[in-house]
């Protein structure tokens, strides 16, 4: 088989364990966890679910491995067209993976927070429901940024 499609078949079943993660991840287990602005809520089904957010931070990891694998098996396929537009392939997506890495942290220290009765005992029930709430808005918007760089590569 010609390198090149040895190398973009690759880069296509990684692209889809992306999909698959992400999916997960973003699609399936975030919307069951975060309810905007109802701290008792978002912190009840974080706590009722924390071996499913569990499973999220890890399909966000992996997630984003697999997002910087797949930017640079493209990389070696499309320099040779526009080495430029490649690299900035290449530093888009390390803005997105860096940021979806970092929200993976903010939804675990949610469900830590919400989990761990230290949180609760130091910072009362309420304290701790809306620190729960606060990293799940952070990890929200986050989402949201990563997807802003993630598109620019999709497109």
């Amino acid at each position: 088989m010609d390198t090149n499609k040895k190398t973009a078949r690759i880069a296509g079943i990684l692209y889809l364990l992306v999909g698959i993660f992400g999916g997960y991840s973003e699609g399936f287990v975030d919307p069951k966890m975060y309810v905007a602005g109802n701290m008792l809520a978002t912190a009840g089904n974080v706590v009722s679910n924390s071996e499913l957010v569990r499973l999220s931070v890890v399909a966000h990891l992996l997630d984003g491995t697999f997002f910087v694998f797949v930017a640079m098996l493209l990389y070696n396929l499309l320099q040779h067209v526009n080495k430029s537009v490649a690299r900035a392939m290449l530093t888009l997506v390390a803005l997105a993976t860096g940021i979806i890495c970092l929200n993976a942290v903010f939804q675990f220290e949610a469900m830590r927070v919400a989990t761990d009765s230290s949180y609760a005992s130091a910072l009362g029930i309420a304290g701790s429901n809306a620190i729960v709430l606060l990293l799940l808005d952070i990890q929200h918007y986050g989402t949201l940024i990563a997807q802003i760089f993630f598109g620019s590569v999709s497109v």
